[in-house]
């Protein structure tokens, strides 16, 4: 009996082939060159209640705009050598120094963000990690860090008796959070930064800051220069009768004294409403520097969201009978309510500039906040929000002060002709 050979074939579009073995189908970046810019404001140095401008060029020559961030340099000046002084809030982080973020290209508004410090200062507070603010963001914003007046930290110079000097970066928030075709816009775009009081800034168990400047100011991004092949079949595609998406995430807030039983309705006019977030910190931590501006839920009991009148939540809001309950909730609002792979920070909290020292901080009494979920679907589609023109609010607690940030998805649509039009 004759046995004939069988032979093996490897089949080169099956598993069986290794994948470093294959070609890469991920589409390859158009051919580009890339710089990183830095972008100087034309103002002077400002004090509290300042304000800082930066303009930046856009046109063919623009590129891309990407990883853009805010470098500035602090002076803070104490009443005398050795104080501490530490940023408010329950992370402690350099955006107290801010008010109010805008940005605008030839005078259409993109990013409005009022209370900046509350309202980005909750994200960071409850979409990073412990040790991300431990380690990273003590770096880039001072979070958690007690400065020395007058203490010159090894290596560093710049330190002058009563003073604390340091530089910040801050990663942008909403539009420019993003990837920015800037070579198919025109004219320019336009960043401005209101600073807030030495109040609201600052927090010190003893002594007062008396004055403090910001310096230095500097937008830093990276600009990537595409090819003239790769821009040219793009605005083919503008002339077409395409337009540009830009989507990006607008972040809003308001900040009101709220009393025992609180009824706000907001016209908003969304298409995509994400997310409905609120801290409350007492009606003094703005006033005084000797409060750390720490969110607590002064006895919450009631935390209702509505979109033209239809109830988004049934869930009993009561966060001393069920913290757990009003947490989950508040974590479905930022889309990490089962992300097991990192932990909210509203627990503990370590000092960073002294390592043997762990602060208990609980979610109720130092870092709270409530929250609710306007997202239907977690497809990506452009709009998954919720649609809604009149966004109604109803909450019970004791007297404080409130803090509602929403969060919403739109889109800037660009033609041919480099116009900026936003759609909510």
């Amino acid at each position: 009996m004759q046995q004939f050979h069988q032979p093996y074939v490897l089949p080169s579009f099956r598993d069986a082939v290794p994948e470093s073995w294959r070609s890469n189908n991920a589409p390859k970046p158009p051919a580009s060159s890339l710089q990183t810019v830095v972008v100087s404001s034309l103002s002077a140095s400002q004090v509290e209640g300042g304000h800082t401008d930066i303009s930046v060029p856009l046109g063919p020559s623009a590129g891309i705009i990407s990883q853009a961030y805010i470098r500035f340099t602090l002076d803070a000046t104490t009443d005398a050598d050795g104080r501490s002084v530490q940023f408010k809030g329950a992370q402690g982080t350099c955006l107290s120094l801010i008010n109010r973020y805008t940005t605008s290209i030839n005078g259409i508004a993109l990013d409005t963000i009022a209370n900046f410090d509350k309202s980005c200062g909750d994200l960071l507070n409850h979409c990073t990690s412990s040790d991300y603010i431990k380690n990273d963001l003590a770096v880039l914003m001072g979070a958690n860090v007690s400065f020395v007046a007058g203490t010159n930290p090894t290596g560093q110079t710049g330190y002058t008796a009563s003073h604390v000097v340091e530089t910040f970066c801050i990663p942008l928030f909403g539009f420019l959070s993003g990837t920015i075709p800037a070579y198919l816009m025109n004219g320019q775009l336009n960043i401005g930064i209101d600073y807030n009081t030495i109040a609201r800034s600052f927090y010190m168990v003893a002594g007062s800051v008396s004055t403090f400047s910001i310096s230095n100011v500097q937008l830093v991004y990276d600009r990537i220069s595409p090819s003239q092949e790769f821009v040219d079949s793009v605005k083919m595609d503008l002339r077409n009768g395409n337009k540009f998406v830009i989507p990006y995430v607008n972040i809003q807030n308001i900040n009101l004294t709220a009393g025992v039983n609180n009824n706000q309705n907001i016209g908003v006019n969304y298409s995509s409403l994400r997310s409905v977030l609120m801290s409350q910190i007492t009606t003094t931590s703005d006033t005084t520097n000797t409060e750390e501006g720490v969110s607590s839920n002064f006895g919450l009991t009631q935390f209702q969201v509505s979109c033209d009148g239809r109830l988004l939540s049934a869930v009993n809001y009561n966060s001393q009978t069920f913290p757990a309950l009003c947490f989950l909730e508040a974590q479905k609002a930022c889309g990490r309510a089962w992300d097991s792979s990192i932990s909210d920070p509203s627990a503990y909290l370590t000092a960073v500039n002294t390592a043997s020292t762990v602060q208990a901080r609980s979610y109720l009494t130092n870092n709270f906040f409530a929250g609710a979920s306007g997202i239907r679907c977690n497809e990506q589609l452009a709009f998954a929000g919720t649609p809604v023109s009149v966004l109604g609010i109803n909450w019970t607690c004791t007297a404080n002060q409130s803090n509602i940030t929403l969060l919403a998805d739109m889109q800037a649509l660009l033609d041919d002709q480099g116009n900026v039009v936003i759609y909510r």
